[in-house]
């Protein structure tokens, strides 16, 4: 994860901006044979019978790119806007929304906030009774790719068939090329305050 970040002031106004990208990659590989119940070394066909083939092939990659940026005017007004930029292994070749960039699809998710500090305005007058009030609204768009790495493959897998007495490749998963993101849109809005000190 490397970001870069800028506070900007500027008399009445401030900037508040950070950027950046974040990578992940996980790899992870594994295989192997067991057996039970098997009999002793003078009768090894025990343990074919009652043997396992087994193993994992997980890879995972992700790259995202974010940004954000924070306004405000003399402690009053505030705005925020963001955006996420994503791509990862998960999705399919062929989804069907997004951008297409490099060969992949990306997920692009902005989101924007807004507030008002009422309190702060100068017919306000702070009292023991309400110290502090803001109103806030916004909308937002959220992605993620919390689901199995290898959903959008079809894949085989090692099976034991005839009551165990064979090992073969069978069809484990068929694929779904047009798999992506998972999204919410979410709009919010809310008050805030202190009261009674």
């Amino acid at each position: 994860d490397t970001r870069f970040a800028l506070a900007l002031p500027l008399g009445k106004h401030r900037f508040d901006i950070f950027a950046g990208v974040r990578y992940l990659n996980d790899n992870f590989k594994d295989s192997y044979t067991h057996a039970y119940d098997s009999g002793n070394d003078k009768t090894p066909d025990q343990a074919t019978r009652n043997r396992h083939a087994e193993g994992v092939d997980e890879t995972w990659k992700s790259i995202n790119w974010y940004a954000n940026v924070d306004y405000n005017y003399r402690e009053k007004y505030y705005l925020q806007g963001s955006f996420a930029f994503q791509s990862s292994s998960r999705f399919g070749k062929q989804a069907d929304a997004g951008v297409k960039l490099f060969g992949v699809t990306w997920g692009f998710f902005p989101s924007i906030q807004g507030a008002w500090v009422i309190s702060n305005e100068n017919w306000f007058r702070p009292n023991r009774s309400v110290n502090m009030l803001k109103l806030n609204a916004g909308f937002e768009s959220l992605g993620n790719d919390s689901y199995d790495n290898n959903a959008a493959f079809t894949y085989m897998a090692a099976r034991s068939f005839l009551k165990e007495y064979a090992v073969g490749i069978g069809l484990e998963n068929i694929g779904n090329s047009k798999l992506r993101w998972e999204s919410t849109n979410r709009f919010n809005v809310g008050l805030e305050g202190n009261f009674f000190n």
